[in-house]
This record gives structure tokens, C-alpha cells and sequence, in this order.
């Protein structure tokens, strides 16, 4: 691990993506900002249903803002921007939620509104961000986007089936 004293930020990170998920998806028409499996999976079925001219705009557009975040994180991260300063990259993707969280208090948009749309945008590409800085950091069972692998390392490693135990405060954290 490269930085512990940012472990407690991943933790809030870890929180605030679930959070950020769970709303973008009940408020505004079942899309996420941060898990684009989800985003696949439903652009897939839309496809495969026949709803193609629905589902293309509303799951593409969280997918490719999560991209150009990603590619931004990246050049954070190969020391394009803030150079030596890689932590600069998590006060962005704060600002850029905080963002996000006051325009939806300002406009309440509707679920499929123009307005839904910029915040989903706006989110999205902050979570593309603070996902390629999670990974350089590397922090071993701390995964802020899916935690399938930390669930599965917590209960694969559990004492009662023979496992160390090991890391087991870190992960349930």
C-alpha cells in the first residue's frame, strides 16, 4: 500500500459510492453514477429487449462520462495535473459531488429531466475519477466501486470453514 492516511477517505468513499449509487438509481430512472456494471447490464437487456432507442441514450451516457473521468484520473495519476499531488484528484471528486449534490437541491429535477441528465454527467465523471486514483492507491480489500470481492475475501477466509480470518476487521470495515 503506497499511502495509509488516506485509508479512512476510501472508507468514506466506499460509503458515499453506495450512496451516490442508490440515489442515481431510484431518482433518476434507474441509471448509475458509479457502478457501470449495472449501466451494462441494463443497456444489454434494453438491447436485447428491443427498447434499444430507450435504453442507448439513458445507460450511454453515464458509461462514456465515467469514461472521460477515468482517463482524467489517469492523467492525475501519470502526473499530467497536480503533479506530486495525487490527493488533489479526491478534493476534485469531492467538490465535483458537492457539486452535484446542490444543483438536485436547486433544480429537484424529474427522473428523465435535462436537469437529471447534467447530474448524472457530473457524478459519473467524479466517480470515473476517484476510481482510477482508488487504483493507484491499491489498498488491499477496499474496493469503493463493487464490493463482491470483499464480501466473497470476508467470508471466504471465515474461521468457521477454516480460513485465518485474516484482514477480517479491515474488510467488514
Amino acid at each position: 500500500m503506497k499511502d495509509r492516511s488516506i485509508v479512512p477517505g476510501l472508507f468514506l468513499l466506499t460509503a458515499a459510492c453506495g450512496v451516490i449509487d442508490a440515489t442515481t438509481f431510484l431518482a433518476f430512472d434507474m441509471v448509475f453514477a458509479e457502478i457501470m456494471t449495472g449501466n451494462l447490464m441494463f443497456l444489454a437487456f434494453g438491447i436485447g429487449q428491443g427498447n434499444a432507442i430507450e435504453a442507448v441514450p439513458n445507460y450511454v451516457i453515464p458509461l462514456v462520462s465515467f469514461g472521460v473521468g477515468s482517463i482524467v484520473g489517469g492523467a492525475i495519476l501519470m502526473g499530467r495535473w497536480f503533479t506530486g499531488q495525487r490527493r488533489w484528484g479526491f478534493v476534485a471528486v469531492a467538490a465535483l459531488v458537492s457539486v452535484a449534490c446542490l444543483l438536485t437541491l436547486w433544480w429537484q429535477p424529474e427522473s428523465t429531466s435535462n436537469e437529471a441528465v447534467i447530474i448524472v454527467i457530473i457524478l459519473s465523471f467524479a466517480m470515473g475519477v476517484q476510481n482510477a486514483l482508488v487504483l493507484f492507491h491499491a489498498v488491499p480489500d477496499i474496493a469503493t466501486n463493487v464490493m463482491t470481492l470483499t464480501y466473497v475475501r470476508l467470508l471466504a477466509s471465515w474461521s468457521v470453514i477454516g480460513g485465518n480470518n485474516e484482514r477480517w476487521r479491515f474488510r467488514l470495515g
